[in-house]
């Protein structure tokens, strides 16, 4: 019977491994689009629209900062379904930190926010 555990435990690690990267997959296409093909523009740093628009919501969520990219799509999908054309993000801001458990450490988390836009 413990033979048949060990056996086992030198694939337990190539297991772990692939879970592990499976998990970290990446879109790098960096386009937006839904299945209907529209395309949302994103506003930072200070840019702002030039064509009139009104607000339609807003968006919010807390993450640490190599995550920005997947918050990014994420708010795209996001405003899509809202019938929104763009995004402005306003500034980020420190929320706290995000611990690790095992020894990986802490990392700074924060808020990111965007409104949804309709120009008009």
């Amino acid at each position: 019977m413990l033979s048949r555990y060990l056996t086992f435990l030198p694939t337990l690690p190539c297991l772990v491994l692939g879970l592990l990267l499976l998990g970290c997959a990446s879109n790098s296409t960096g386009v937006s689009q839904a299945a209907t093909g529209k395309q949302i523009e994103i506003f930072k740093d200070g840019r702002m629209p030039t064509k009139p628009y009104a607000v339609i919501g807003s968006i919010t969520d807390d993450a640490r900062l190599e995550e920005e990219p997947a918050i990014e799509a994420k708010m795209k999908k996001q405003a899509i379904k809202m019938g929104g054309d763009a995004l402005i993000f306003e500034p980020k801001t420190e929320t706290g930190f995000d611990v690790h458990p095992w020894g990986w450490g802490a990392k700074k988390s924060y808020l990111y926010k965007a409104n949804v836009i309709k120009y008009q």
